[in-house]
């Protein structure tokens, strides 16, 4: 299994519109790729106004689909931009789960 964690740190007082654009795109992929094992965290510790997309896959060619779809999915990048304007950066992570 793959596990990606899409990073972004947030204007501080654009936290809520956040994540409610992170649910808007959720609610999308599911709606419209299937179920996805997604979930949505926000910091307790280290930098302020971090939120974090997880995300799992069964394999990295599936997380390769799944972008690619995302790019020419016009619902999905507007709430993509819905959330980008509420960023000031972020970063994306890729792990294998190890059973």
């Amino acid at each position: 299994m793959i596990l990606v964690r899409n990073i972004f740190q947030i204007h501080p007082e654009q936290m809520r519109e956040a994540k409610a654009a992170v649910k808007e795109m959720i609610a999308l992929e599911q709606s419209t790729y299937g179920a996805l094992s997604q979930r949505i965290l926000s910091d307790l510790t280290g930098d302020f106004y971090t939120l974090v997309l997880e995300t799992g896959f069964e394999s990295l060619a599936d997380v390769d689909l799944q972008l690619s779809r995302f790019g020419t999915d016009q619902n999905w990048r507007a709430a993509y931009a819905r959330l980008r304007k509420t960023m000031v950066g972020g970063r994306r992570e890729i792990f294998r789960v190890e059973d």
